[in-house]
């Protein structure tokens, strides 16, 4: 079985989490920049496989989105995934402090196929 996932947003938490499954069997890391050069960075440094500056070419196919942006953010990431085509059954996540305005904000976007679970940096 071959899984991808996206990881939007590459920094300290995201990276970490790329770096926890990329090299796993049949895994495969897809990271999302928003500038060329945190592309370049994010493919040189080996903490994806491989890196893109489109969103759409990011979570195509993913079976895992990661959102590990500020959550000043989240907003207009759910906006702009809920208007691309998703995997059936891509479960979405993201690593946000808070959950009040996050869960309110992805329960109004509507994903078909796609399922959000709220996450955070320090479960566990």
């Amino acid at each position: 079985m071959k899984l991808k996932i996206a990881m939007i947003g590459v920094g300290l938490i995201g990276g970490s989490l790329a770096l926890c499954f990329k090299g796993k069997p049949g895994v495969t890391v897809m990271g999302y920049a928003h500038l060329p050069e945190l592309k370049d960075k994010y493919i040189a440094s080996g903490v994806v496989d491989d890196a893109t500056l489109s969103l759409e070419e990011a979570v195509q196919d993913a079976d895992f989105i990661f959102l590990c942006v500020p959550v000043g953010l989240l907003e207009s990431y759910f906006g702009q995934l809920a208007k691309l085509p998703l995997k059936k059954g891509c479960i979405i996540t993201d690593v946000g402090s808070t959950k009040a305005s996050i869960a309110a904000c992805a329960e109004h976007v509507r994903m078909s196929d796609a399922y959000f679970i709220g996450g955070h940096p320090m479960a566990g």
